[in-house]
């Protein structure tokens, strides 16, 4: 049986929510008050800047950087990037599942795998430094995979801003 939840506490939730998505915006004012590269970047290519600041806004991406933050907070090891890709898109391997929702969940991992390549990693690694990225060289030659953390900087703007009491 659900315990149900009253609209006053709804509303508590929508706007506790709202407000952090408000306050996620922060990261922009934070990362140029403390990234003297960020800065560079900013006066070399405005245009640019300008682009991967409306993208690292979406809340979409605070979001990410929330499971990061989360996993450094609680000790548990980076993701491998298939994990992240598993939590972001699912696991296609579970038990019970129809073969239309592996391929809707296949699918789902195919979007957040470019996403991690295209976007994510250029961005919010490459670009802001807001999560590390190392490489693990894998048992065969020339295999491996990237792990992806929460960086230092990321964790200072949580514990500073997005939620600071």
């Amino acid at each position: 049986m659900h315990a149900t939840t009253s609209g006053d506490e709804i509303l508590r939730g929508i706007i506790t929510d709202l407000q952090r998505q408000a306050h996620w915006a922060e990261i922009i004012p934070f990362l140029e008050q403390h990234s003297a590269d960020i800065l560079l970047k900013k006066r070399q290519s405005p245009a640019l800047y300008a682009k991967h600041k409306r993208w690292l806004l979406n809340t979409e991406r605070l979001t990410i950087a929330q499971v990061l933050v989360f996993r450094r907070l609680t000790g548990q090891t980076p993701l491998s990037q298939g994990e992240f890709v598993r939590l972001l898109g699912g696991n296609p391997y579970c038990e019970g599942i129809t073969a239309q929702e592996k391929r809707e969940i296949q699918s789902h991992i195919q979007y957040w795998t470019n996403q991690i390549r295209n976007n994510i990693r250029p961005i919010m690694a490459d670009y802001f430094g807001l999560m590390n990225i190392h490489w693990q060289e894998g048992e065969k030659p020339g295999g491996g995979e990237y792990s992806i953390q929460a960086s230092d900087l990321l964790l200072e703007f949580f514990q500073t801003r997005l939620y600071a009491t």
